[in-house]
Formats: structure tokens, C-alpha cells, sequence
């Protein structure tokens, strides 16, 4: 339980940080500086670059549990172990997951 208790209070900091409206590059900028590992973006994850994308590590690892749903194509109650926020092509964040 320890570990999702973790996660939750990460998904709360980088809440705290950065808000819907906001910019998604001063986002990355201040998520780095308050210690949050960028895993992706903020870049456009499909070719129609309909909107940009930046993936928050919350500093865990998926355990064996995690893996095997994954392989086996099982979607998982767990809480995720990275965040996701989305913005406009121009960068206006939209959300915060």
C-alpha cells in the first residue's frame, strides 16, 4: 500500500505545480527543478500533431504484477506510475492525469 500512497502524493505535487492553462514548457521547467524526472516530451505524439504531450516519472519501476497485465494485454486497477499532461499545439496545458 506504501507504494501507491507514494505515487498519489507525486500525482498531488505535480499537481500543486502546474495547472490547466498553463504552459507545458515552463511546466517541464518547473516540475525539473522541483526533482520530477521527465520521461517524454513535451513533443507531439502522433503525426497529426494535434496535440503535444509530456510524460512526469513518479520515480517507480512497474512490478511483476504490472508487467504480466501488460503482456498479456489486461488492463490494470493500479494507480500508474507516470503522469500525463497534454496541451495544445501552441503548449496551453489541457490536463493534468
Amino acid at each position: 500500500m506504501k507504494r501507491n500512497e507514494t505515487i498519489e502524493a507525486k500525482r498531488i505535487q505535480v499537481a500543486s505545480k502546474v495547472s490547466i492553462g498553463d504552459d507545458i514548457f515552463e511546466a517541464r521547467k518547473t516540475l525539473v527543478a522541483n526533482g520530477f524526472s521527465i520521461k517524454y516530451g513535451p513533443d507531439f505524439p502522433t503525426k497529426t500533431k494535434s496535440y503535444l504531450m509530456m510524460i512526469v516519472d513518479y520515480g517507480h519501476s512497474p512490478n511483476g504484477l504490472e508487467i504480466f497485465k501488460y503482456t498479456v494485454g489486461i488492463k490494470g486497477g493500479d494507480n500508474p506510475i507516470t503522469g500525463v499532461i497534454k496541451a495544445t499545439p501552441e503548449g496551453k496545458i489541457t490536463s493534468i492525469e
